[in-house]
């Protein structure tokens, strides 16, 4: 059963003096380009006005995981991301705590969130588009970059975004895991070559495993440039 009703998220601005900094604390001075920035701000301005991407906008819950095997830590067999979804909210001893980072129409939680307990947020440029009235009351208006200014130091126990973090992918991902707990998980899909370990010039995200553990990686063959990476933070 969906929690139906949630307190706001403080704002506190204090953890980010706390943690010294949240954009170049994993990825260092890889930010993205001001022409990457505008179009960010042209695609914020879209979707304000009502404009939005048909395919990216109502998409399945499965998506989300397109490409990944879920599997290990208890996990019985291979798991597609619905399947792994079900199994962490039964085997948690508490509600989750679930942040979907652009979530499109909304419609693709109703029937889950109706079936299990969990404490639902979501972000999107423009909430007002969304149809769900019990998905648009658990979403915020803020960009991906900016989730630390509004959602607390170790908030959530899963992050997922569906093609919701482009264009300042490595900025988002620093912000995800500031909000995630120790070893909450976040399953991330894109669709551009932003993120390391994508090109051959950059390094793999193992080099990052003072942050997070790498427990799943998906790359599209072709040219589309679809990733789909599943992290697990570390303590500390």
């Amino acid at each position: 059963m969906f929690i139906a009703t949630l307190k706001e998220p403080k704002k506190d601005t204090a953890h980010l003096q706390q943690d010294s900094k949240v954009i170049g604390r994993i990825f260092g001075n890889h930010h993205a380009k001001p022409s990457e920035m505008r179009l960010l701000q042209t695609l914020r301005e879209q979707e304000e006005k009502g404009h939005v991407q048909p395919k990216l906008w109502r998409r399945s819950l499965e998506q989300y995981g397109a490409g990944l095997e879920f599997r290990g830590r208890g996990v019985p067999g291979i798991m597609g991301f619905t399947q792994y979804l079900e199994f962490m909210c039964k085997n948690s001893a508490d509600p989750l705590r679930i942040l979907d980072v652009g979530v499109g129409s909304g419609a693709q939680w109703v029937d889950f969130l109706k079936k299990f307990n969990v404490e639902f947020h979501a972000t999107a440029f423009n909430p007002a588009l969304i149809d769900e009235p019990a998905i648009r009351n658990k979403t915020v208006k803020l960009a991906p970059h900016e989730l630390s200014s509004l959602f607390n130091r170790g908030m959530f126990d899963l992050v997922v975004s569906y093609h919701g973090t482009e264009l300042v992918e490595k900025e988002a991902l620093e912000n995800i895991m500031f909000i995630l707990k120790n070893a909450g998980e976040a399953i991330v899909m894109g669709g551009n070559g932003r993120m390391p370990g994508y090109w051959m010039n950059e390094p793999e995200l193992g080099t990052y495993t003072k942050f997070f553990r790498v427990l799943g990686t998906f790359k599209a063959r072709d040219f589309s440039g679809e990733w789909t990476y599943h992290l697990r933070k570390n303590s500390g």
